[in-house]
């Protein structure tokens, strides 16, 4: 499988926390993924404040099996959504800056490893906090649970990642939940 990501520059940028901002639209091209030619466009939703796949375009290779149902079903889309991210993490856009090559990061590529040791031993200061809320809005971005990102990323609890949650929205760096699957106001 080849993949070739190019981030669609002319559809600008959205702002999804303080410096941290994706492109409006990523396009996805995979050669040869099960068999299958794939286009993918992922867009921002002003609406539901996420990522979503707005394009998909399956085709059969040339000589190849015709695209059945269950060639379908083994493509990831989330997979395609979260590179999106990535892009927008390579270009800059993000709080972490432009990746250095070689330099290990976590969650999608935004934040470099040494940060998070940093905020495992510093615990719920407010540097962590910023963190948090970073990764609570882009685990919100691309569908993916948003505690349980942080509860990963950091290797705590769920319990603490809870309270760093509530810490984080507590001061200012998250807004109020808006109810059940929605992150909360841009603070």
């Amino acid at each position: 499988m080849e993949a070739d990501s190019n981030p669609t520059k002319s559809k600008r940028t959205v702002t999804i926390a303080p410096g941290f901002k994706l492109w409006r639209e990523v396009v996805t091209s995979l050669t040869d993924y099960h068999g299958m030619d794939v286009k993918v466009t992922v867009s921002w939703s002003d609406e539901l404040g996420q990522l979503v796949v707005s394009r998909f375009d399956v085709r059969q290779m040339v000589g190849g099996e015709p695209i059945t149902g269950e060639s379908l079903r083994k493509f990831a889309l989330q997979q395609v959504i979260r590179r999106s991210v990535t892009e927008s993490v390579k270009s800059g856009l993000t709080p972490g800056g432009e990746v250095e090559i070689g330099q290990e990061r976590a969650a999608f590529g935004l934040i470099p490893a040494d940060r998070v040791k940093q905020c495992q031993a510093s615990g719920p200061v407010p540097e962590t906090l910023e963190w948090v809320a970073t990764l609570y809005r882009a685990a919100f971005a691309v569908g993916d649970a948003p505690t349980k990102t942080v509860r990963e990323v950091f290797g705590i609890s769920q319990s603490t990642a809870g309270a760093w949650v509530g810490a984080a929205r507590k001061q200012g760096y998250l807004g109020e939940s808006e109810g059940p699957g929605k992150a909360g106001g841009l603070k």
